[in-house]
């Protein structure tokens, strides 16, 4: 009987000789009893502390406190249960979740360098038609050429409504550029909308050293002039003639003051000049371009000579001709290859909307002052010949200019020459009319060309040499604000022209870019069948497979 007492039953046995991996091990056990409370309340603090942090977008005190509470919490549960955790750590299945956690961090390791390569370059690829998520070389040649750094306030809180595209827009900018920095301003910080006086929202600053400027509507051409302000030190002066019939330049009725008001957002310096006030007349000194738009009448004598004296001695003119009776200014134009004839051009095959005295004109490429402008309108245009070289030399005469005139916007073959203006409205093309194609533009460069290249050799480097230029428009309407507001690829005619004869090639003008629709046009038969497949192959397909699946199932 003793002995049957004192050896262990079966059952019992196998229990204590049970799987060790079964079992739980003591160090294991301890843990569990040990201070369990105090790593999961600072587990919670630490959630706690970055939930706040990625609520509020910056670190302030009461996180930063939350958090070292938290940390202190796991930092003293781990220093208190160390005995056990070295005893569970030499286990197999420590050993697998080490392995398993740096994967997860060699991973997360991969990830991170990724992003901060990708943060410091900023690759992008537009793949856009017409660019419209990249900036104009104009911009790209205005941000190459910075030296001080600008400052961007931009008023466009995310949760304010601002429009993507601008806050897109002014992030471009200082991607682009190491000289640009952003700061992203609440409207609602009083403090700072008083210190740069700003009252709207949706508004930029930009600053360089004590110049700023404020941008309202944020679109590229207005930053990129704004960025021009703040760091231009010279600026072009421009001086329209007046006191011949001239546009106006103060508003009103086929007034160009809107084409002004643009020139001073370029940071071009604007003037009127009416020569007929001087004694003398003269042209000032400052004067960097020269705009003639829409003379009526033709200057005096003494003042055709000191405009055609300042045109000879490497003058920058801007020239808008009127209809027939008014002047066609051939002194300047004629000894450079250009022949304004007496008539406006009819175009019945290239006109806007049946008009046939309003030619619509693609321009013709090369040229600065048409890059990026699709179509123009041309109301009652001069007709023009433009010679592809200067005119003989008269014996006697001095040597005529050696810049050849280019012409700038054609007419269709088809166009015809109307010399009576009162008929211009309602044309009809008489039997003996001219007709071909008119130049309507024309610009003219007395610059000598640069030098031919050696074979082999690489091309010599062009000099930049001051000389005579023009640019003469057959239409003073267009570039009046009706039209240019109307057509805005007119304004930027007018806005490049100014800065191509001033070489200011960083101010040419931003066309606007406009997104291309792709719409996809369908017949009935097309659209009936997607309606078709949609509303009855489809689900009928989706009934079959589900009783298929049913059936098989069932079997």
């Amino acid at each position: 009987m003793s002995e049957e007492k004192n050896t262990p039953k079966p059952e019992k046995q196998l229990a204590r000789g049970a799987d060790p991996r079964l079992q739980r091990p003591q160090a294991a056990a301890g843990l569990v009893r040990s201070t369990q409370i105090v790593i999961w309340v600072g587990l919670g603090l630490l959630v706690v502390s970055l939930a706040w942090w990625g609520i509020a977008g910056k670190l302030t005190l009461p996180p930063v406190l939350i958090g070292a509470v938290g940390v202190l919490g796991v930092a003293m549960w781990v220093a208190y249960n160390l005995r056990n955790l070295r005893e569970i750590a030499g286990t197999r299945a420590a050993r697998l979740v080490l392995n398993s956690v740096g994967f997860v961090l060699f991973v997360l390791g991969i990830v991170v360098c990724l992003n901060v390569i990708v943060a410091r370059h900023h690759p992008r690829l537009d793949l856009t038609e017409n660019k419209i998520h990249s900036l104009a070389p104009q911009s790209m040649a205005v941000l190459k050429g910075l030296d001080n750094d600008i400052e961007m306030i931009a008023f466009l809180p995310q949760d304010s409504g601002s429009p993507k595209s601008s806050r897109d827009l002014v992030q471009l900018y200082a991607t682009l550029s190491p000289h640009m920095k952003i700061t992203w301003a609440d409207y609602t910080d009083v403090t700072l909308a008083k210190q740069y006086e700003v009252t709207f929202p949706g508004t930029v600053v930009v600053k360089s050293g004590d110049r700023k400027e404020k941008v309202t509507d944020v679109n590229e051409s207005r930053m990129t002039s704004a960025i021009l302000s703040v760091t231009t030190e010279t600026k072009t002066t421009v001086y329209f003639l007046v006191g011949h019939g001239e546009t106006s330049t103060a508003g009103g009725q086929n007034s160009v003051a809107a084409l002004k008001s643009d020139l001073g957002n370029q940071q071009y310096v604007v003037n009127d000049l009416d020569l007929a006030k001087m004694a003398t007349p003269e042209i000032p000194q400052d004067c960097d371009v020269l705009a003639i738009i829409g003379a009526k009448q033709a200057p005096t004598p003494e003042e055709m000579k000191a405009i055609e004296g300042w045109v000879d001695d490497k003058g920058k003119l801007l020239l808008a001709l009127a209809p027939p009776p008014a002047p066609d200014f051939s002194a300047i134009l004629a000894k450079r290859g250009v022949t304004v004839l007496a008539g406006v051009v009819i175009d019945p095959d290239a006109n806007f909307l049946g008009q046939e005295q309003v030619p619509l004109v693609t321009p013709n490429p090369g040229s600065p002052i048409v890059e990026g402008v699709e179509r123009l309108v041309m109301p009652f245009a001069r007709a023009m010949q433009v010679q592809s070289s200067a005119p003989p030399t008269t014996p006697g005469m001095p040597p005529p200019p050696s810049g050849p005139a280019v012409g700038l916007l054609d007419s269709s073959a088809s166009a015809w020459l109307q010399t009576n203006p009162e008929q211009a409205g309602m044309p009809q093309k008489p039997a003996n009319a001219e007709v071909g194609a008119f130049a309507m533009a024309a610009t003219v460069d007395e610059a000598p060309p640069a030098p031919p290249a050696m074979p082999g050799s690489p091309p010599p480097p062009q000099q930049d040499q001051d000389a005579t230029r023009i640019v003469v428009i057959g239409s003073d309407l267009a570039l009046t604000d009706a039209i240019a507001q109307r057509f805005k690829f007119n304004s930027y005619l007018a806005l490049n022209s100014i800065a191509w004869l001033s070489k200011n090639v960083r101010l040419i003008s931003i066309p606007p870019k406009t997104e291309t629709p792709h719409n996809l046009l369908l017949t009935s038969t097309q659209k009936n069948f997607i309606i078709f497949v949609v509303m009855v192959f489809i689900p009928l397909g989706i009934i079959v497979a589900g009783v298929s699946v049913w059936w098989t199932r069932r079997r």
